[in-house]
């Protein structure tokens, strides 16, 4: 299983920040095929533009090698258009833990202007082809400025071919999957994660 939960952050465009990382990932990918296990876990990261750009760069490029049979995507209120803001953003500016103010800083800080943005490595809804994907398990908050581009980016999966399941709470917060071990209805998510999953890959 590779989780990218753990994802940093670097100053730097997407190209240099985590290259290496993804291609650590896509070689650890080909290994496992080749050691002969048929499929392999690709978990989606729970930190706006660390993990979740980990995730999609490495399910795209690991997705056009041939001997790699990729089995399952879990997405938690993933980040997927650094290009645009939508209407949860204003929405769920504030008083919701993760900010509108606090993603702005982040994209200031980590890509600067709107080509870096535009880039499919970290706004993936903006690759041209996402067919054949693994099916994917897509968790989304209501009060959460990231909610409508994880809908959004749910939806355009299910266009193009994959199979998808979006869970949307409402009566939480953004980070509340990390909180299982205090909350029941946290505890409640991850459960029915797991169980998709399992359901999934066996």
């Amino acid at each position: 299983m590779l989780n990218n939960s753990m994802a940093t952050y670097k100053i730097a465009g997407p190209q240099v920040a985590v290259e290496k990382e993804i291609i650590e990932k896509v070689n650890m990918l080909i290994g496992y095929s080749k050691e002969g296990k048929s499929e392999s876990i690709l978990p989606g990261g729970t930190i706006p533009t660390g993990g979740s750009m980990s995730n999609f760069m490495s399910m795209l490029m690991a997705r056009d090698k041939k001997d790699i049979n990729l089995a399952y995507q879990l997405l938690i209120y993933p980040t997927t258009d650094a290009s645009s803001h939508y209407p949860s953003y204003d929405e769920n500016s504030k008083g919701y833990l993760l900010e509108k103010s606090s993603m702005d800083w982040f994209y200031d800080h980590y890509l600067p202007n709107d080509e870096s943005r535009k880039d499919w490595r970290v706004s993936p809804i903006l690759t041209e082809d996402l067919s054949n994907l693994p099916p994917s398990y897509i968790i989304t908050v209501a009060a959460d400025p990231l909610r409508d581009e994880g809908r959004a980016y749910a939806e355009k999966l299910k266009e193009n071919g994959n199979e998808v399941e979006h869970v949307e709470y409402d009566d939480t917060v953004h980070a509340f999957f990390s909180w299982a071990t205090i909350f029941k209805s946290s505890q409640k998510a991850v459960d029915l994660a797991c169980k998709s999953m399992k359901k999934t890959v066996g």
